[in-house]
């Protein structure tokens, strides 16, 4: 598949994409300097050769310019990670100019109609009002979304990396590739021994076993700072790489004094983000400035865990898992299917999807269109096509169903902030709730 990377930065999702096995055609971004460390780990060898260069700097906030050109090169999938400073924890929660490029990056989806995109973002953008603007533009253009929090220790990360990612595919219904994203997850979490071995961090003293080792990293505030390096490392930050400053007091969790304990070096820090030991940072400083490139990037195994989902999906390798709650609805009402034909109907469930090579689309009548052409159902009994037939029939209605409960919570909480709370007139008594004017006599 043909993929251009928005937001590319220093190239923590074109690499895991081209590990996934896509073909990585363009990356974008404002950084002239990540770029450049992008485009000298990436460059394919006959890009080289004829000096062809598939990394430009853009502002993806010049809309007018930048979707018609990224539409000229029809891409298959376009992906990409909009500035997170204004919606991440760490940053001002303020809804800006940087988050406004989310508007962008949907912008520039509708514009080229890719069949697939992807877009990544701290947690909390899910949540935003930017988000929900190019949310319903996803929507309008016929885009089925599966919208997860991902935790990259699961994902081949060792660190304990919360990221919202946003998967498109059109015609889609809602939530088509949740189950498998959730398959792909590794049971346990990832520690940076498990990934790098016993000599990161330094022995931290004390009744310790010998084998044991440490870290410090600048932690949130009121958390520990000396962690052990059998755990997942902490969300990397562009401090990462600082060491206690005379604002950190030692924390009643931490396994030694923080004075005693050294910060991983960088070139481990972008080990743990993902990047292979021999990425080329260039001439880029060992300071903050390249920590942030870092920092800031998609960490490769997480990239490429999400990429190989898509492409299973899309050559038709995998099929989403039956919901439980489908089941259970199957059960209830007039519908009553128990025993056998409750199996049956699973299995033909499941049987369809596996003919329409995985597909969920929204509309009935499309999907039931395409699986009439789908290879090897002509070649069944009548009965067996009535069967597949109804079972997707049954499925679309449930997801119906369940949409439009979705659909009338979320009016009844938006009714319930519509409506004004009274204002108590000026000079009115106030109303003491009975256990407070209780306490009150008891005083």
């Amino acid at each position: 598949m043909r993929a251009i990377d928005l937001f590319c930065g220093a190239g923590g999702m074109s690499l895991g994409l081209t590990r996934a096995g896509f073909q990585i055609v363009q990356g974008y971004d404002a950084n002239e300097k990540a770029l450049r460390v992008h485009g000298a780990n990436l460059r394919r060898p006959l890009d080289r050769l004829f000096k062809r260069d598939r990394h430009r700097k853009a502002d993806l906030a010049d809309l007018l310019t930048m979707a018609p050109t990224i539409a000229a090169l029809e891409p298959d999938i376009i992906v990409g990670g909009p500035p997170c400073q204004d919606f991440s924890s760490a940053g001002k929660r303020q809804e800006g100019r940087n988050a406004s490029l989310t508007l962008g990056f949907a912008v520039a989806i509708i514009t080229a109609r890719p069949a697939w995109f992807v877009m990544e973002n701290v947690p909390r953008a899910r949540k935003t009002k930017t988000y929900a603007k190019a949310r319903a533009l996803f929507v309008k253009a016929g885009y089925g979304l599966t919208e997860v929090v991902l935790d990259g220790s699961r994902y081949g990360t060792p660190q304990m990396r919360k990221r919202f990612f946003a998967v498109g595919r059109l015609g889609e219904a809602d939530g088509f590739l949740t189950s498998a994203i959730a398959e792909a997850a590794s049971p346990r979490r990832m520690s940076i021994r498990d990934a790098l071995g016993d000599d990161v961090g330094v022995h931290p003293g004390g009744d310790h076993p010998p084998e044991a080792r440490a870290f410090f990293m600048r932690p949130y505030t009121g958390h520990s700072g000396v962690r052990s390096i059998d755990l997942p490392c902490p969300t990397l930050l562009r401090s990462a790489h600082e060491g206690p400053q005379n604002w950190y007091t030692d924390h009643e969790r931490d396994m030694a004094p923080s004075a005693l304990v050294d910060p991983l070096p960088m070139d481990v820090l972008s080990r743990i983000q993902g990047f292979p030991a021999d990425w080329d940072w260039l001439d880029i400083p060992a300071t903050r400035q390249r920590m942030l490139m870092i920092a800031n990037a998609v960490p490769p195994p997480l990239a490429e865990a999400v990429g190989r989902v898509i492409l299973a999906r899309e050559r038709g390798e995998s099929i989403p898992t039956t919901e439980k709650a489908f089941d259970a609805w199957l059960q209830k009402g007039r519908r009553g299917l128990t025993g056998q034909s409750l199996r049956n109907r699973r299995l033909h469930l499941k049987q369809a999807r596996k003919l329409l090579g995985g597909r969920i689309l929204a509309d009935l009548d499309a999907e039931l269109a395409l699986l009439e052409r789908a290879e090897g159902f002509s070649t069944l009994s009548t009965n067996a096509k009535s069967d597949l037939r109804r079972a997707l029939r049954s499925h679309a209605k449930w997801r119906a169903e369940v949409a439009a409960k979705r659909k009338a919570r979320a009016e009844a909480r938006l009714e319930k902030l519509r409506t004004p709370v009274p204002r108590r007139p000026l000079g009115a008594p106030v109303r003491v709730p009975a256990s407070a004017a209780f306490l009150e006599a008891a005083e």
